[in-house]
């Protein structure tokens, strides 16, 4: 992720790590012999560490820049997250949707809808 920083003096480029908190229930159906069938359901807080700076010219009444305001801006989001998928042993393999009603892409109020598909191995457990 490439984000640029804008100063009173000077804009640089910013080079961040996006990440996400995912918190949900998991559920193991055993209805194949050697795997499981996995359902997943919960809440994800996504683009954490997504901060920018924006930049707004401000004009006069002859409409001419005469100072600009700069905020901070970001482009984090929540979502609902439902998925299934296939474990067998520590590998799994899920397929899903994070749901989000409260974005800030848009500028009227719309389902914002992401598709994924996942794998992850179980190194240990807690």
């Amino acid at each position: 992720m490439i984000t640029t920083h804008i100063d009173e003096t000077s804009s640089e480029t910013e080079r961040g790590l996006m990440f996400g908190y995912h918190f949900g229930l998991n559920y193991h159906f055993q209805v194949f012999k050697k795997g499981d069938l996995l359902v997943n359901a919960g809440l994800s807080l996504l683009n954490r560490n997504s901060e920018y700076a924006r930049s707004e010219p401000n004009f006069n009444e002859e409409g001419e820049v005469v100072d600009s305001t700069t905020s901070i801006e970001n482009y984090n989001f929540s979502a609902n997250k439902i998925s299934v998928g296939y474990g067998k042993g520590k590998s799994k393999i899920m397929m899903g949707i994070y749901l989000s009603l409260n974005t800030k892409y848009f500028d009227g109020k719309t389902t914002f809808i992401v598709p994924f598909l996942s794998y992850s191995f179980d190194v240990a457990k807690l």
